[in-house]
């Protein structure tokens, strides 16, 4: 029979049970906060008396590294739209120097005036 808490929940349906037994059968730790008998991956009756050291050290360590890791692939995979992004902003800055097959024409008083007199008609 299965451990239940106090309510008849089952132990294995609370949120975090898998990942905590993951942790205690992966690193070999025993309670969370302090050190405790383990309650996953006990293979002998002397492993059922002695303390393992706490889980939260490994914990925070796997946190850690897992965090570096998705900051590193997050850098990485932004690099290339920004080098990108830079490249096309200044091909376009670029282009704009060098574009002198244009001339700007100074309106007279007499082109506004045919302008609007076309517009009008």
């Amino acid at each position: 029979h299965r451990a239940q808490c106090p309510g008849g929940n089952i132990s294995s349906s609370l949120p975090l049970y898998g990942w905590f037994q993951h942790l205690q059968v992966t690193f070999g730790c025993g309670g969370f906060c302090e050190s405790e008998v383990p309650i996953f991956g006990l293979t002998t009756m002397k492993e059922t008396i002695e303390k393992k050291p706490a889980c939260i050290g490994s914990a925070v360590e796997l946190l850690q590294v897992t965090g570096r890791s998705f900051g590193v692939a997050a850098v990485a995979a932004s690099l290339p739209p920004a080098i990108g992004a830079i490249i096309l902003a200044c091909s376009a800055s670029w282009s704009d120097d060098d574009d002198d097959d244009y001339e700007e024409v100074a309106l007279t008083s007499d082109d506004e005036t045919a302008l609007l007199s076309d517009r009008l008609l």
